[in-house]
């Protein structure tokens, strides 16, 4: 398990360096440069080894190297932000804080992740775990204001 604590935003901890998984901070405020990106998304800086198609595999492919490659990536990094919902980031945020329970089910995850953010159709248990990852939000409290704490709960 990571040593890091999940928040729903980097903003909340200041100029901490954090790990974001599954997404980046475009558009937000300018972030350290010790922050690392365990994502897919667009203007990511994931290392180059960990580069895969989705942010589900990238934390597979963290979780592949050695604690100390692992240490030295994470740095000074203060939590774990997934600073958005979707059927991916729930999938990656899942492999990074709970890497056992993962990676006996690495297959599935791989596919609800691909339903998800690819709008694959892997098996219909991918699809059925991914429609419901995706409605979980609004099932929750459709009229929450705070979506970084809908986040945290969920």
């Amino acid at each position: 398990m990571l040593p890091l604590r999940f928040v729903g935003s980097a903003e909340r901890l200041g100029p901490a360096p954090v790990v974001f998984v599954d997404g980046s901070p475009m558009g937000g405020p300018p972030r350290p440069e010790g922050d690392l990106h365990l994502s897919h998304w667009p203007g990511n800086r994931t290392p180059r080894q960990l580069r895969r198609d989705l942010s589900t595999e990238i934390a597979f492919a963290f979780l592949e190297l050695d604690e100390p490659a692992r240490a030295v990536l994470i740095g000074a990094c203060e939590a774990l932000v997934l600073n958005h919902y979707d059927t991916d980031g729930v999938c990656a945020a899942f492999v990074l804080t709970s890497p056992e329970r993962a990676r006996r089910h690495a297959a599935l995850l791989h596919e609800i992740a691909a339903a998800g953010d690819l709008f694959e159709a892997p098996s219909d248990r991918a699809l059925a775990a991914d429609a419901a990852i995706r409605n979980l939000g609004a099932a929750f409290d459709p009229g929450a204001a705070d979506g970084d704490a809908r986040k945290q709960l969920l």
